[in-house]
């Protein structure tokens, strides 16, 4: 069997023991040099030979690849690693509502921020509205106090779109392709989010056409000029990022957006065809 024929069912079953577990972290262990059979075998401590070749055997060759007179983890038994020990699948992470300080783009109040079920959770106390509910890996709480993962969180959030915006899968690093959708999540406003969708594992980075402008170089370049720093904030205190009020719909075959961004007179303008920022202008009002 080569590894391109096995399925997502063949691949998981031949996880699913402890055993064949302590052979991928022993070799994880060895930091990518081989190990022999006897020198593995003696590792991860299995008392019958022929019950330790079976094991290995069921994790090769999509998990373990033979190399030379020994054993080495392939690509797809290293994540493995990262997964288990991140907790993906194991752990559960959670913290109590507390007050962070970043506040609602719409009132200015400080925003109370909570964690569970690997999401994150912003309320605003005053307008009593769930500003933003978005996935973070358990991975990213476990070891953070809550204020941190929030600071982790926005960093996470700010290279996904950049990522998926350049065409490369944060999840797989396969390719990306950006469209629009009018199935808006919750966290967005209507008529439509951008959507980059990975053409390898299916996974998607949604986010509105602000939050794909407020990466652009042109965009921040325009806020410095006027001496606001995109960086010092949070992108959830950017209306442009959640809320449709600065954005115009001209046409919706094909699509194009304008996002407009105003600063002490003048504006940003955003222009949008399809998932694609094409252009960035000044509007000089003052």
């Amino acid at each position: 069997m080569t590894s391109d024929e096995w399925t997502p069912a063949a691949a998981f079953s031949a996880l699913a023991d402890a055993r064949r577990l302590e052979i991928i972290r022993a070799l994880d262990a060895a930091s990518g040099r081989c190990q022999t059979f006897s020198a593995l075998h003696e590792a991860v401590g299995v008392d019958d030979s022929g019950q330790f070749n079976y094991h290995l055997s069921r994790l090769r060759p999509h998990f373990v690849e033979k190399a030379g007179e020994g054993y080495r983890l392939t690509a797809a038994g290293r994540q493995v690693v990262r997964a288990v020990a991140a907790g993906r699948f194991t752990a559960d992470v959670r913290f109590d509502e507390f007050e962070h300080d970043s506040v609602c783009h719409r009132c200015e109040t400080h925003l109370c921020v909570s964690y569970r079920d690997e999401r994150l959770r912003f309320r605003c106390p005053c307008c009593d509205e769930v500003v933003l509910n978005v996935g973070f890996p358990s991975s990213g709480v476990r070891e953070r106090s809550p204020g941190v993962a929030v600071d982790a969180f926005a960093r996470f959030s700010y290279h996904r779109v950049s990522q998926a915006r350049d065409g490369v899968c944060p999840d797989c690093s396969g390719p990306t392709d950006g469209t629009v959708t009018d199935d808006v999540p919750p966290s967005i406003d209507k008529p439509a989010a951008v959507v980059f969708e990975c053409d390898v594992c299916r996974g998607a980075v949604v986010t509105s056409f602000g939050g794909v402008a407020i990466y652009d170089s042109r965009v921040r370049s325009f806020h410095r000029e006027r001496g606001v720093d995109l960086r010092d904030g949070y992108y959830w205190e950017v209306p442009q990022c959640l809320t449709s009020a600065h954005t115009t719909v001209e046409s919706t075959n094909p699509w194009q957006t304008t996002v407009r961004f105003p600063v002490d007179g003048d504006a940003c303008l955003a222009r949008f065809e399809e998932a694609d920022l094409v252009t960035v202008d000044v509007e000089q009002t003052g």
